[in-house]
């Protein structure tokens, strides 16, 4: 509701991608709400097929219907003011790609006083190939941007790639062909709670995380590497060996009865430290 309820005063669409996969009441709420919206606030339901969230993001990229888009997950709360700012910020810088920070709430809505990533006034491809600091409730995108990267992500068609970091890879083809903006005044309120598939504590979040940053990076790899400076080839080729090493020492850690582990990670560490001075 943090969406209809935007200051804006002008026609806002709001598509929904709706998982028929979904087994709970999902589909009658939206209804309800479909049918309590103001004039100026256009609810529109998509069904599609049961998938993964990046490819659920690209079917919305395509459908629709203004000149941005503005891309977010339904747990999480936008100010109120939040669509009237990046409107400004849209006239003002005339970006293709537009992100911002996340201020960070707990379950029950309270502000933690923490931010969710760590945002330097100077951003580039480079710090970004690094470490992801985009994330995809702060990211509003062109109709002409949109349309660039559905033709890229068309070349990972291969189901290997349906569970991959969407906003890591959208910030880094849009850093590669679009301008990017930005946004230092508004923030989104990012909800921390147990079915959070990023931020849960165990183990097995953990490596499967490790994996999809992985294959964010290959997937980014495979659709753009002709076009890399050396410079962005090398950074890159250093973050694919580091995400590579699911055995890192917080797993370790917590497979301290294994002894022959402990091992193979301070080899493979070594090994690794070695290749990236190269």
């Amino acid at each position: 509701m943090s969406i209809v309820n935007q200051d804006y005063p002008g026609e806002i669409e709001i598509i929904v991608a709706y998982d028929e996969g979904s087994t709970d009441n999902t589909l009658k709420i939206l209804n309800s709400v479909k049918n309590i919206c103001p004039s100026h606030r256009d609810l529109v339901i998509f069904q599609h097929r049961h998938t993964t969230p990046f490819r659920a993001r690209l079917y919305c990229l395509e459908k629709f219907s203004g000149e941005y888009v503005h891309l977010f997950d339904y747990d999480n709360i936008m100010p109120p003011d939040r669509i009237s700012k990046v409107v400004k910020h849209i006239s003002k810088s005339n970006a293709d790609f537009l992100f911002s920070n996340a201020k960070i709430i707990d379950k029950y809505g309270q502000d933690t006083g923490k931010f969710l990533t760590n945002v330097e006034q100077e951003h580039n491809i480079l710090k970004l190939l690094k470490n992801n600091y985009v994330d995809i409730n702060t990211i509003v995108i062109s109709r002409s941007c949109a349309k660039k990267i559905l033709e890229y992500c068309n070349k990972i068609e291969h189901k290997y790639f349906d569970w991959i970091f969407e906003d890591w890879l959208f910030a880094l083809l849009c850093m590669k062909h679009c301008k990017v903006y930005y946004m230092d005044d508004t923030f989104i309120l990012y909800r921390i709670h147990n079915a959070n598939i990023t931020f849960r504590s165990d183990i097995f979040t953990y490596l499967f995380n490790k994996e999809r940053a992985l294959k964010t990076l290959l997937a980014f790899y495979i659709i753009e590497y002709n076009n890399l400076s050396m410079a962005e080839r090398k950074e890159l080729q250093k973050s694919l060996i580091r995400f590579s090493n699911f055995l890192d020492k917080n797993l370790i850690e917590d497979l301290s009865f294994v002894k022959h582990l402990k091992m193979f990670y301070q080899l493979d560490a070594i090994l690794r430290n070695i290749i990236l001075k190269l």
